[in-house]
């Protein structure tokens, strides 16, 4: 995982700094936090006990790489 500037990302007020420290455009992050759109796949595959299935929600892979961007961010800045 590359080096992450914590203070940086910690500093950030809007949707533009976000975009700009996750080095994507505005108008993708935009479009994938305020759209009505469904970004999600859903399917679903049985319990264990087999009576019932579990329903699971996959987001699309572009907001997926966002969300793992976020989230690598964040687990590398308060794991420490």
């Amino acid at each position: 995982m590359a080096k992450v500037d914590a203070e940086a990302f910690l500093k950030i007020k809007s949707l533009n700094e976000l975009a700009i420290y996750l080095d994507i455009p505005l108008n993708r992050l935009t479009f994938f936090a305020f759209s009505k759109k469904v970004f999600y796949t859903s399917f679903s595959i049985p319990k264990r006990d087999a009576k019932e299935n579990r329903t699971i929600s996959t987001p699309v892979a572009p907001l997926k790489a966002i969300q793992r961007s976020i989230a690598n961010t964040l687990q590398s800045i308060y794991q420490s």
